[in-house]
């Protein structure tokens, strides 16, 4: 037998300090995550990284 399909992972949310908004608060608490042994919440596009891509992720979803 093979294995079924795989469900898709949701990507963590990019509201880092959990306040139900996305803002510019959320930016530094995520750039620490860049110098810190790999975290999946943070790795917001489901890469297997935490990097300049996710950054993008968060900084698109900003609420200004």
């Amino acid at each position: 037998g093979g294995a079924g399909p795989t469900a898709a992972v949701p990507a963590p949310s990019p509201d880092i300090d959990g306040d139900g908004d996305i803002t510019i608060v959320d930016a530094p608490i995520f750039l620490v995550q860049l110098f810190v042994p790999y975290n999946p919440r943070y790795d917001l596009n489901i890469d297997g990284t935490v990097g300049i891509a996710d950054i993008s992720v968060l900084l698109s979803k900003l609420k200004m």
